[in-house]
């Protein structure tokens, strides 16, 4: 799955650039030394680690303007103390990073399907940043003035490289560039809390206060665990049918197939009764006021059914 192989794609990245040391960062809190020498502070994205060379970023389905996370794209100043003086800085839009990115995960994965660019008339950015004096850091702004001509079956990327900074400051070669990738969100999208009952012939038991993530999939539908068991590698897609509200369930890619038993348990291989206060209301419906899902679907075990009943609520 490609959001499960970001965090991985990003520590290849990384380990393809040199250490703090070998590209000029003598300290990240004390700065770096020149060809000559002689001290001068360092200016970079602000990656606060190795592994954070890429920073993923969400916005909603919508038409009205939606500002980028601040702290997702942040210019930083090396110096092991905060700015004496304005610190002017110039980034640019930079399509060979995410080309990197996409050739190396390639290389690691065959199976990899490439994170598109994101198209530079959707966008604006900002890209005369300043650090103020008596700061440290300053956002790069990037504005998406509207998500509806999108598609949220995508997450989309933009590369950007810090190709200037005022005199007297050295822009570090292992920190000048970092790729952000936005991932459109539908209005179901969020993290939630589970509660509801799981039958199985050998292991039942309640579902009690689980926190769960429902990521989108496309403008309508959202995937997460079925039931307590994204440990097992089982995980269900949610289509929302926006008119009526009706959902409908099918397996996440590789999981295991989906049984909706939306109209009530099944009285048969095994059969099941009831066993918590809200399995009436768990008929596969969501519930716009409560920004609820209301769920019962399950799979077939080696011996029989195996159902969840849910009431996933947002948080």
């Amino acid at each position: 799955m490609k959001r499960i192989s970001f965090i991985a794609l990003a520590i290849i990245l990384i380990s393809q650039t040199s250490c703090l040391k070998d590209s000029g960062f003598e300290n990240q809190e004390y700065g770096i030394k020149d060809p000559a020498g002689t001290s001068a502070p360092g200016v970079g994205f602000n990656l606060l680690n190795k592994t954070n060379y890429k920073k993923t970023v969400g916005v909603f389905i919508t038409d009205q303007p939606q500002q980028v996370e601040g702290d997702a794209v942040m210019l930083a100043l090396y110096s092991g103390s905060k700015a004496t003086q304005d610190i002017h800085i110039k980034v640019a839009v930079d399509p060979t990073i995410l080309d990197e990115y996409n050739a190396a995960m390639a290389a690691e994965d065959p199976n990899w399907s490439d994170i598109p660019e994101m198209d530079p008339t959707k966008y604006t950015i900002v890209t005369d940043a300043v650090i103020p004096a008596g700061q440290q850091y300053a956002p790069v702004n990037i504005t998406i003035p509207s998500t509806l001509g999108i598609s949220a079956d995508n997450s989309y990327a933009i590369g950007l490289k810090i190709i200037s900074a005022d005199a007297g400051y050295v822009i570090a070669s292992n920190m000048n560039k970092t790729l952000v990738e936005i991932v459109i969100k539908n209005q179901y999208d969020g993290d939630y809390i589970s509660n509801g009952y799981f039958y199985h012939p050998a292991s039942p038991r309640g579902i009690t206060d689980r926190p769960k993530t429902l990521a989108t999939v496309n403008a309508t539908s959202v995937w997460t665990e079925l039931g307590d068991l994204g440990g097992s590698g089982y995980f269900a897609i949610f289509d929302v049918d926006p008119i009526s509200n009706a959902i409908t369930i099918r397996p996440y890619p590789g999981s295991v197939s989906i049984v909706d038993f939306g109209t009530g348990l099944p009285t048969t291989n095994p059969g099941y009764t009831a066993q918590w206060a809200n399995s009436a209301e768990c008929n596969n419906v969501y519930d716009p006021a409560t920004e609820s899902f209301k769920v019962r679907y399950g799979y077939v075990g080696g011996t029989g059914y195996r159902v969840t009943e849910e009431i996933i609520v947002k948080e």
